[in-house]
Parts: structure tokens; C-alpha cells; sequence
């Protein structure tokens, strides 16, 4: 008996801490427009110790998507605009998708950086 794990586990998931995401196709759909979609949103500190003592602090962030919920399937470069669910405003902004994991059950981890606004 097998199980589907897509529909028992993800979907689940997705309602129960998905929020809301806006996806522009920059590199999957050239000149398409973008569109919505929902995902669960994490971003964990990591802080790596350097020579000399010094510290490094960055930021690892991702957003997990089920496939059957996607337009079409983001690749690296195209952008996400992480929506606002209830009253967790964290993680709110503009992030460009830097890698694209698959996790061969139905689900996708992006692996986000922030875009920061340029300085004036």
C-alpha cells in the first residue's frame, strides 16, 4: 500500500502554516506575468566563525511549495514576494529564488536571499 504523501502530509502542511506568495517567472516564463501561490516560509540564523576569531552571521532562508499547487515550477533567479498571513509579518519582502530543491514526494524547498532596496 502506498501512501501520498503529497496529499496527507504536504497539503496539510500547507494549510495549516502556508501563507501567501507572489511568484514573477523571471527566469521559468520570460514575460509572463507573475502569479500566486502559498508556502511555508522559514528563515533560521547561522553564524559561521572565521580566522582571527571573527564572526560571520548570515541568514538561511527557504519557502516549501507543493508542486501540484504551482503554475509553473521557479527556478533560480525568478523572484517571490512573501505575503502577510494573519499577524506574522516576518519575513515580509522581496527574495530572488538562489537554488531549487526537490523532495521527491511532491514538495520543493526554495532556497531564498533577500533583495535588498538599493540605498539612496
Amino acid at each position: 500500500m502506498t501512501i501520498d504523501f503529497n496529499a496527507t502530509v504536504l497539503q496539510a502542511a500547507q494549510d495549516t502554516f502556508g501563507r501567501p506568495v507572489t511568484i514573477f517567472p523571471i527566469r521559468s516564463q520570460p514575460g509572463m506575468p507573475p502569479y500566486t501561490a502559498r508556502g511555508i516560509f522559514k528563515s533560521d540564523s547561522i553564524t559561521v566563525q572565521m580566522e582571527g576569531g571573527a564572526a560571520y552571521s548570515d541568514a538561511y532562508t527557504t519557502l516549501d511549495v507543493r508542486d501540484s499547487e504551482l503554475v509553473v515550477q521557479p527556478t533560480t533567479m525568478d523572484q517571490i514576494t512573501i505575503g502577510i498571513v494573519q499577524e506574522i509579518t516576518s519575513g515580509l519582502g522581496q527574495y530572488e529564488v538562489h537554488d531549487v530543491l526537490h523532495d521527491g514526494q511532491g514538495g520543493t524547498k526554495l532556497v531564498l536571499k533577500r533583495i535588498l532596496p538599493a540605498a539612496p
